[in-house]
């Protein structure tokens, strides 16, 4: 669909109109919102996300932004971490921040009612430095195998830690070709993993 024409507004003011959702992505159904696609935002993207009773987000991973979540409606669980292995759930009134590089599943907690939140995310692109994840829902791909593989060869030492990706990531990212090698990384004091070039997974 055309995410301009819904646009109005000039001279550095823009105004997308209360509206349906009309696009989906990974489970979520989504209203147009507001991005780089149809207001030229750099660094920003903002939407209305609806996980449909019973519904699931399948497991992924933001790679490199941060994204801040206000619950509207329903009840949702977050099964996050190495492994998918700590939950947490919030209702109606409820903020949540999600750091990069952290997996995370998402679950409508009800088999009535939709779950509605307002996400926003540091990046102007909305999905396109997303990557899965694999857990009990979704098996793994093969994409992602191969990603685990080569990171854990690099970093043998921080197995557990590195297929998590929290790697600091200061700006957008640049995709990795399959014959491309992967980049020594190192340790810093807090054993966290960075790599010395931009990367995306």
């Amino acid at each position: 669909m055309d995410l301009k024409a819904p646009v109005e507004g000039h001279d550095g003011i823009f105004v997308v109109r209360r509206g349906e959702n009309v696009r989906d992505w990974n489970g979520i159904h989504y209203q147009v919102g507001l991005s780089e696609k149809n207001v030229g935002a750099k660094h920003l993207s903002m939407n209305v996300a609806t996980i449909p009773p019973g519904g699931v987000a399948y497991a992924h991973i933001h790679v490199g932004f941060e994204v801040m979540l206000y619950i509207l409606a329903g009840r949702v669980r977050h099964e996050y971490g190495e492994g998918l292995t700590q939950v947490v759930e919030n209702t109606a009134g409820d903020f949540i921040f999600i750091e990069p590089g952290v997996p995370h599943e998402v679950f409508n907690a009800s088999d009535t009612e939709p779950v509605v939140a307002v996400v926003a995310r540091s990046d102007a692109s909305e999905w396109q430095n997303i990557i899965p994840y694999a857990s009990r829902v979704r098996p793994p791909d093969a994409r992602s195998l191969r990603l685990r593989r080569e990171l854990n060869h690099r970093c043998p030492s921080q197995r557990s830690d590195s297929w998590t990706c929290r790697i600091a990531l200061r700006a957008r990212p640049v995709a990795l070709r399959p014959a491309q090698s992967m980049p020594e990384c190192r340790r810093d004091s807090n054993a966290r993993l960075h790599w010395p070039s931009r990367l995306r997974f």
